[in-house]
């Protein structure tokens, strides 16, 4: 499957078969030019709708015969095009109740459908992602959870701004482009230069596509404020670059008359602001998934890891929050380990206090061991007999050793939040770190509105 100038170019009869069942284009499908035999006789003129008994004929005619089928790119088509692709995501949406992205888009008064039709009413965009779709099924699907994670996100919150869901949705789909044709998207990030070459080249090709200039711009911009942690480097040379390229996209150039309407589009600074942070929120989400082993409680641990995330400044509390309270069950152990976090962030030399051990903290440990500190205690220090890992993969991991107690430990005692009692039961957070201290050496526990119409 190639797109041209003049249409989709396809040279095998089965993917051209393919593309007609299961785009269902009974009615609809025509070639813009005459399919002959090899002696030049036609078999198919131009503008003729294609039927079944075509292909039948053309299978027993197998190897007497050219495979060259153009296809036009009508507003039929592309309107079945956009139909199949949001019938696939919608297969993405239906994952059971206990999933994550299922639950975060259980909204009443939101159409997901309709903000991904309005999204794939864009040419350019529902043939790129078609062509992904079919050159690899798997990270179509990584794309699209992106966009579906992206736009449920913004969902959460009532939000007057024209098309901020349908933008949404982009906005996560076009961020990883560049991966296409490589299996790096599969692996957790490491390397924070690479995750911004990255998103630069994704808001080039985001442009080319025709998007809202908010759109590409969070993208280019969503890494800048998105910390990596320190894992060892993935040693992926900087211009790798897939097989969907700008080859691809100097077939699908806009019109004059749709050229200037994107020079007229103003940038809307206000969903600018709000994409870039959701889709900062997005991608550490996809970026947990693939460290939590235990798929069965992703919600769970996700909850609790945003929650102290924004606990720690990292996020912004508007987009958090409501997702904290999309999954009340576990509302109050992400306030504790929030509550964590803003108790971490009162050091007077940050980032060094850490409270240990996570999630059931029972002291406050200073990790860079800063002597001249006034509320570091001394003649109590703290044994870390195993290494333990940043709560949430963000920011610096602690190593084993020796550690001087910090005065903020008394917030601990005292805090109403932390002492708080659940009756419900559910997986502490980070139960699989497997920390011990000395003092604790079995680490037990120590005590919306509905949304406008899209465009």
């Amino acid at each position: 499957m190639k797109v041209t100038e003049n249409g989709i170019l396809f040279e095998d009869l089965a993917r051209l078969n393919g593309f007609y069942l299961e785009l269902r284009l009974q009615g609809i499908l025509k070639f813009a030019e005459p399919v002959e035999d090899n002696t030049g006789n036609i078999l198919i003129k131009e503008d003729v709708y294609v039927k079944e008994s075509f292909f039948e004929k053309l299978k027993e005619m197998s190897g007497s015969y050219r495979a060259h089928f153009l296809v036009p790119l009508t507003d039929e088509l592309i309107t079945k095009i956009s139909e199949f692709l949001v019938r696939k995501l919608g297969d993405l949406t239906k994952a059971g109740p206990g999933h994550f992205l299922t639950r975060l888009l259980d909204l009443p008064h939101h159409r997901p459908d309709a903000y991904m039709r309005s999204a794939f009413r864009n040419k350019s965009i529902a043939l790129s992602a078609y062509r992904i779709y079919r050159d690899n099924d798997d990270f179509f699907t990584h794309l699209c959870e992106l966009g579906l994670l992206n736009m449920a996100i913004v969902m959460q919150k009532y939000l007057k701004v024209r098309g901020i869901h349908k933008n949404a949705f982009l906005s996560g789909f076009l961020s990883d482009l560049p991966l296409a044709g490589q299996s790096t998207w599969k692996e957790p990030s490491t390397d924070i230069d690479q995750v911004r070459s990255r998103a630069r080249k994704a808001a080039e090709m985001a442009d080319r596509l025709r998007v809202a200039p908010e759109v590409s711009a969070s993208i280019a911009e969503f890494p800048q404020g998105f910390p990596i942690p320190d894992f060892p480097r993935n040693n992926i040379p900087d211009g790798e670059a897939g097989t969907f390229s700008a080859e691809h996209l100097e077939n699908l150039t806009s019109s004059p008359v749709e050229e200037e309407q994107l020079a007229e589009q103003p940038m809307n600074e206000q969903a600018r602001e709000i994409l870039t942070e959701s889709l900062r929120i997005a991608h550490f989400i996809l970026e947990t998934k693939k460290r939590i082993e235990d798929s069965d409680f992703f919600a769970e641990e996700m909850v609790y890891r945003v929650s102290y995330n924004a606990g720690k400044g990292v996020f912004h509390d508007d987009l958090i929050q409501p997702i904290v309270r999309k999954f009340q069950e576990f509302e109050l152990e992400a306030r504790k380990m929030r509550r964590l976090a803003e108790i971490e962030n009162k050091c007077i030399h940050p980032p060094s206090a850490w409270a240990y051990p996570k999630p059931r903290a029972a002291q406050i440990l200073c990790q860079n061991h800063v002597q001249s500190c006034p509320k570091m205690v001394r003649g109590w220090d703290i044994h870390v007999i195993s290494p333990q890992q940043a709560f949430g993969w963000l920011g610096t991991d602690l190593a084993a050793g020796e550690y001087s107690k910090c005065e903020l430990e008394e917030l601990l005692q005292k805090d109403p939040i932390l002492n708080a009692s659940d009756d419900k039961k559910s997986r502490r957070p980070g139960s699989s770190n497997g920390a011990k201290s000395a003092e604790n050496p079995d680490n037990q526990e120590t005590t919306p509105p509905p949304s406008e119409p899209e465009a």
